[in-house]
């Protein structure tokens, strides 16, 4: 695995379009062409300003809303960690976008809140194997199983 994320950032550099041309993808213009889910993460290493924004000096930071009539993918999970007045981080603030041809939004919370039971496991037993974590909900197994 070491060798293959070496290799990998070796060709970080390498412009998007480069990759999408190279390995050729069976193309559908309703999907994207690599990947279909993404997590981003949005961190500032503790630099900010209070409200989430760094510190730069020099420059005026402000955010921006994105008004987004379709996502992108078909599922996408934004976090951005939150800064308190002293720069120092407080916490994590998401949002999850998703493909209404593909779910409906009570699957989408369903996907979020099994999402935040895995990060809850993991922070209360950062030796917790994750093929351990039970992600499914009060009496969703026996369902799931009849």
């Amino acid at each position: 695995m070491r060798e293959s994320d070496l290799s990998a950032y070796a060709h970080q550099d390498t412009p998007f379009e480069r990759l999408v041309e190279t390995l050729n993808p069976e193309r559908s213009p309703s999907r994207h062409p690599l990947f279909q889910t993404m997590l981003s993460l949005h961190n500032l290493l503790g630099r900010g300003t209070g409200d989430g924004l760094p510190d730069w000096p020099g420059m005026e930071v402000s955010g921006q809303p994105l008004d987004s009539e379709m996502a992108r993918f078909d599922l996408a999970l934004n976090l951005g960690e939150q800064f308190a007045a002293d720069g120092s981080a407080s916490g994590i603030d998401g949002a999850l976008e998703f493909s209404a041809d593909l779910f409906d939004r009570e699957t989408a919370e369903l996907l979020t809140r099994r999402f935040v039971r895995v990060l809850e496991a993991v922070v209360a037993d950062p030796q917790v194997r994750v093929g351990g974590i039970g992600v499914l909900e009060e009496g969703e197994r026996e369902r799931v199983l009849e």
